[in-house]
């Protein structure tokens, strides 16, 4: 379900600057697809848009360079799969985010940008990168337990996740399961992507800060523009992670 909410926004994305670049020889299609998709503080006409800015060195990236894209691509996706493995051994969704990462290996050369891949697809604030596991200052890294460290089938790479979680991650992994359930709601009702919904939630004693602190995202990726919270009888409960709540959607 979150992957679909990605696609969903980044459909979005690529059809608003869409409409923005065929705005000058198409104007008619542009404002319509504008319309659809214009969001709250967007100018009443794709006409009054500024035009999309090219990020700085993306063409050099990839003009000339396809052999290196490969693989990079290649490194990242070993990489992802190994510290998928690592999640799933540990107990840990991919919603809930953790703070870091340290991949050990011949990994020192994969730019910044690879690195924003690694740690958008694992849900991964910070990732290091180190050659040598002989060599590594462990005082710098003292929230790894390197004797978790898979040396099996004399592997090439060796991947660590930092499993501390903090409040504030905790509160995002919350975020997330809560929106998942949210999604899960909005299917079973039959409800259109751009359908706005308000709900209700019944915390049952929770803290409410994974809610509050996250509104303008949940109504982005979920259409919920209103959250009411009181008691909720007659609905069974569902989880968000070690929280146990009631929530409906209100038409």
């Amino acid at each position: 379900m979150e992957d679909k909410n990605y696609a969903i926004v980044t459909t979005r994305t690529v059809l608003r600057n869409l409409a923005k670049i065929i705005a000058p020889f198409a104007p008619f299609l542009a404002d319509y697809l504008w319309l659809r998709l214009r969001r709250e503080g967007d100018q009443e006409s794709v006409h009054l848009e500024k035009w999309p800015e090219l990020k700085e060195g993306l063409l050099e990236r990839f003009l000339g360079k396809k052999n290196d894209i490969l693989d990079g691509m290649a490194l990242v996706r070993e990489i992802v799969s190994l510290a998928m493995e690592a999640r799933v051994s540990a107990g840990l969704k991919v919603r809930q985010p953790l703070a870091s990462m340290l991949v050990i290996g011949s990994v020192e050369d994969l730019d910044e940008e690879y690195k924003e891949i690694i740690a958008d697809e694992l849900n991964i604030k910070k990732v290091y990168l180190e050659k040598d596991l002989e060599k590594i200052d462990r005082e710098k890294y003292d929230s790894f337990n390197f004797e978790e460290i898979d040396r099996g089938e004399n592997r090439k790479i060796m991947v660590l996740l930092d499993k501390n979680l903090t409040p504030e991650l905790k509160k995002e992994g919350d975020f997330r399961e809560f929106l998942r359930q949210i999604q899960i709601m909005r299917k079973k009702a039959g409800l259109q992507v751009d359908d706005m919904v308000e709900i209700k939630v019944d915390l049952q004693g929770a803290d409410r800060d994974f809610i509050e602190d996250n509104l303008d995202e949940l109504q982005r990726v979920a259409g919920v523009k209103k959250v009411n919270y009181g008691e909720i009888d007659g609905e069974d409960e569902v989880k968000v992670n070690d929280k146990k709540i009631k929530l409906v959607l209100i038409d």
